[in-house]
C-alpha cells in the first residue's frame, strides 16, 4: 500500500490514477476508506476551483489545453466515487452529495454527453450509503 499511496501521490502517474485506486482499494480494503474519502474532498475543491474557467464541451475540445490533464483528472474522480461504491463506509455520505450537488449545479461539467455519469455515479453511491446508514 505505501508504494501505491506514492505513486497516487506522484504527477508522474497521473495518467494511472485511476487503475492505481482500483489497486489501492484491492490491497487496503475497508482500512483506506478515510484516505479515499480524503482524496474525494481534494477533487471536489479541485472541480470548484477548475469548473468556472472550463467551457461547455471542453472534454471533447481539442484546441484546449488543459483536456488531456482535465480527463485525467475526471477519470480519478470517478473512479474514487466507484471505489467507495465497493466499501460500505457511511462516513462518504456527505463528501459524495457534495460532489454530487456541485457537479448537478456546474453545466460545463454535468454536460448530458456523458459527464453527468459523475453525478449518477455519486446517485448509487449515495443510496447504498443511506441504505446502509438506515439499518444502523
Amino acid at each position: 500500500m505505501p508504494a501505491i499511496r506514492g505513486m497516487l501521490d506522484d504527477p508522474a502517474f497521473a495518467s494511472f490514477r485511476a487503475e492505481l485506486v482500483k489497486q489501492f482499494i484491492r490491497a487496503g480494503g475497508e482500512t483506506v476508506a478515510d484516505e479515499l474519502v480524503s482524496r474525494l474532498a481534494d477533487k471536489l475543491k479541485f472541480w470548484q476551483t477548475t469548473a468556472p474557467m472550463l467551457r461547455r464541451g471542453w472534454w471533447n475540445d481539442v484546441s484546449y489545453p488543459v483536456t488531456q490533464s482535465m480527463r485525467e483528472q475526471y477519470v480519478e474522480t470517478l473512479e474514487l466515487v466507484r471505489s467507495l461504491n465497493e466499501l460500505t463506509y457511511a462516513n462518504a455520505l456527505g463528501i459524495v452529495r457534495a460532489l454530487r450537488d456541485f457537479w448537478r449545479a456546474t453545466p460545463q461539467l454535468d454536460d448530458p454527453s456523458g459527464l453527468n455519469q459523475m453525478a449518477e455515479e455519486s446517485d448509487r453511491l449515495i443510496a447504498k450509503l443511506q441504505a446502509h446508514e438506515s439499518k444502523q
